[in-house]
């Protein structure tokens, strides 16, 4: 069998010749997504093997069956980019993935709440830079909490008893509820308006439907509890981006954790680093974690790729109160240099910052010294 491998990386590429060497399929890697326009690629292929952000609708199918591809194989779990009455009216089979190791994505899931409530990536940074003050990283015991599961897959129900062991009130929501398994553990499951209301935690762990996109939107936020936590490890469209952005801003939630984004295939699996990402929410957004808390309303800036961007305005502050460059080399000329060979070195700092970034911050961009706006201001 010959098989086209669509939006492959070097880790596709190893992990997958080596699994190969019991089957001797005939497989390219292409390192570009299926789309309508890369569809003709797997002309004279069998299979097709797509992942997460590869589309598989309708006219993509259309093509592929023209070519005479017989299979589409998910490498993922999720199969919400795939037109399954398209494939079945087309005679053409679609395979995915069971499950992943559950443990893994349960155990990601709970590594990134801990991350969010206890402040790690902000001490990391701060401890990085030689900051060893503990003001804004307060955190919050999940002893004693409500944690809400939604969806009690098999990834679901091993969050769920994990957060059990941290002491945790398990509710748990899931259309098929597995209440014998439910009971055994002292978990009861409720209704969605109940696990939106009850949760300090709310963490997702269920397909993506018609039915549970956007389940979290501006409603639903509202009524949560203004210190609740969202964490999503499952589908990035399960969360109407725009609406938790504003939720945040508002003190409607507490905080998220995310490890998706419902615009991410642009962007996610790629480095975007040196380039501009034109999408406003991811860019206001932290792809991976975003936090407000009760103890550090500074935190929601203290992510990459906002912290350079918010340290950046904190220094020109801080310049403009010492009365400039030139005047803090008159007090202490080394010490100056320093600050500027860090700004003018430093990573975080390359570059210009953007007008319209400095509004999103909400921090002053005010510089002491007009060399240093001309070189890391951009007017």
């Amino acid at each position: 069998m010959k098989i086209a491998f669509y939006d492959t990386h070097s880790y596709d590429k190893e992990s997958f010749e080596k699994a190969n060497e019991k089957f001797g399929y005939t497989i390219d890697f292409f390192d570009f997504k299926l789309s309508e326009r890369t569809a003709g690629a797997a002309k004279g292929f069998q299979a097709v093997c797509v992942f997460v952000n590869d589309v598989v609708n309708a006219e993509v199918i259309r093509i592929l069956k023209e070519e005479n591809v017989k299979l589409i194989i998910l490498r993922c779990a999720g199969f919400n980019n795939v037109d399954l009455k398209a494939a079945y009216d087309a005679g053409m089979k679609v395979l995915r993935v069971p499950a992943y190791s559950p443990y893994a994505v349960a155990e990601h899931a709970v590594a990134m709440l801990l991350s969010l409530t206890r402040h790690i990536p902000q001490a990391y940074l701060r401890t990085k830079t030689g900051n060893f003050t503990l003001e804004g990283l307060t955190g919050r015991d999940l002893h004693g909490l409500t944690a809400g599961v939604f969806g009690t897959g098999k990834i679901g129900r091993i969050m769920a008893e994990l957060l059990s062991g941290f002491g945790m009130d398990i509710i748990l929501y899931d259309p098929y509820p597995d209440t014998k398994w439910a009971s055994s553990k002292g978990f009861r499951y409720v209704d969605v308006p109940s696990i939106f209301k009850e949760s300090d935690v709310l963490s997702f762990h269920c397909p993506l439907t018609e039915q549970t996109r956007h389940i979290v939107n501006h409603d639903t936020m509202k009524t949560m509890k203004s210190d609740a936590i969202l964490i999503n490890t499952g589908r990035g469209a399960l969360i109407d981006s725009k609406a938790l952005v504003h939720a945040l801003k508002h003190n409607h939630i507490g905080g998220a954790a995310l490890d998706v984004y419902e615009e991410e295939s642009k962007y996610f699996f790629n480095d975007w680093s040196a380039n501009v990402i034109t999408d406003d929410v991811l860019e206001g957004t932290p792809t991976m974690l975003k936090w407000k808390t009760q103890a550090d309303n500074d935190s929601l800036y203290n992510t990459p790729p906002c912290y350079g961007i918010y340290i950046c305005g904190k220094v020109f502050k801080w310049l403009k109160k010492m009365g400039g460059l030139k005047e803090m080399k008159k007090r202490n000329e080394e010490k100056a240099k320093i600050l500027y060979d860090f700004l003018d070195s430093s990573k975080l700092f390359k570059g210009t910052v953007r007008k319209e970034d400095r509004s999103l911050m909400n921090v002053p961009f005010v510089t002491g010294d007009a060399e240093l706006d001309a070189k890391f201001v951009a007017e």
